[in-house]
């Protein structure tokens, strides 16, 4: 047990900043503020238009102390906006970027070194803090707080994966050349010798760290994605003579060719099925614009609590994984599940089919299976085969930020 109860969080996209990498932390730095400690957060400025829909939960908090730092990111790389100009200056810093860095210059956090090292330093001084969690993508940042140590060898360091490093086939990972790769490499190896313990959402995370790292499996703990049980009314289905399917969040581009066919079966089905998006970055939108698909509506992303408003009115919720993500349970399946709505998933198979099929909480559609489940789906009407009883408080988000707390006072 410790009786400093000052937390240093290192949060590189935290609220104000824009996008789904704040939510994970700034939930659980709130209910960390409700169990009585003071988190002290060290992130980048935003440099989006909007700001993050988690921003209002942590605001005007006392007991989260927000330490805004510059990124030194170049804006031009992460909104990339038409114009002959704009060509101009992504060009420039795609082209000189590299000479910066020798890992994945990329990385959102790479000039972001100095400036948080900086901060983070005069903050564990001045509060005395002996606790330390750091989150990332980015990932360099995982690497810088372990820096720390060399000041504070003393310092408990919990280092939180929310998604895989170097064996990510997304955060540009997978187009990198061997000489960055092997930097990316080294540092995450520095990760896991240096950080007391590594956090990650899922068991096939662990699975492939440890497989990749055995000497450090004792090292890593899987701290789940989380639901809020006050963003979710539970409510009786509407009637409807249509089977309505909503989608919420990102729609990735490798999830292309499930669209593809995915549209073919709803245009056929247009008298039977509605879709409704709801994302603020819709890539699957000029696919249905193409085919002139007529029952498919798209919204802007809501909060939570606005958008679960909603469910009554939804017989099901569509989630499209890409290839990679095949073996992920995400956030979207604890929260769909609290709110006693089906899924159906399209993906190829794995650990979230599987899961989904077993406990009978939604169907599942391989490529060249999408026409015929859809079918099936549509034939139930208002009377979709559904395991109601299935729990999921363990995954809530007190439970979840108890085990955090565990983790720190271990």
């Amino acid at each position: 047990m410790f009786d400093n109860k000052n937390i240093l969080l290192i949060s590189y996209v935290f609220p104000p900043y824009y996008g789904i990498g704040g939510r994970r932390w700034a939930r659980h730095a709130e209910y960390l503020a409700k169990s009585g400690y003071t988190v002290h957060v060290i992130c980048a400025k935003n440099p989006f238009d909007k700001i993050s829909l988690w921003q209002k939960n942590i605001e005007g908090n006392k007991s989260i102390i927000v330490h805004t730092l510059p990124s030194r990111f170049p804006k031009s790389l992460l909104n990339y906006r038409s114009g002959l100009l704009n060509k101009i200056i992504y060009k420039f810093w795609i082209t000189i970027l590299p000479f910066f860095t020798k890992s994945n210059f990329l990385d959102r956090s790479v000039f972001w070194k100095s400036v948080m090292l900086r901060k983070a330093n005069e903050l564990i001084k001045t509060n005395e803090i002996k606790k330390v969690i750091v989150t990332g993508g980015p990932f360099s940042v995982l690497y810088y707080a372990t820096l720390l140590k060399k000041t504070f060898p003393d310092l408990f360091l919990m280092s939180d994966w929310r998604d895989p490093w170097t064996w990510a086939p997304n955060w540009g990972y997978s187009n990198l050349a061997p000489e960055r790769m092997k930097e990316e490499n080294r540092m995450e190896l520095i990760t896991l010798k240096d950080s007391d313990v590594i956090t990650v959402p899922t068991d096939s995370m662990k699975m492939s760290i440890v497989k990749m790292y055995p000497e450090f499996a004792n090292k890593i703990q899987i701290v789940p994605h989380f639901f809020d049980m006050d963003e979710i009314p539970v409510k009786q289905k509407s009637q409807s003579n249509k089977l309505r399917l909503v989608y919420y969040g990102t729609t990735y581009i490798q999830t292309g060719h499930f669209f593809e066919e995915l549209v073919k079966s709803l245009k056929a089905f247009s008298d039977d099925v509605t879709l409704d998006i709801y994302s603020d970055n819709p890539n699957c939108k000029p696919i249905f614009d193409k085919h002139k698909v007529t029952n498919v509506n798209y919204f802007q992303i809501l909060p939570a609590h606005l958008l679960f408003s909603k469910f009554e009115n939804y017989d099901m919720v569509l989630l499209v994984h890409p290839d990679y993500g095949k073996d992920n349970i995400s956030t979207k399946f604890y929260e769909i599940i609290y709110s006693r709505t089906p899924v159906f998933l399209i993906s190829e198979a794995g650990i979230a089919s599987d899961f989904l099929i077993s406990n009978k909480l939604g169907y599942h559609a391989r490529k060249g299976e999408i026409h015929s489940v859809l079918n099936q789906l549509i034939s139930f009407k208002n009377n979709i085969p559904y395991n109601k009883s299935y729990d999921v408080s363990g995954f809530s988000l007190p439970a979840i930020t108890s085990q955090i707390i565990k983790l720190l006072t271990h």
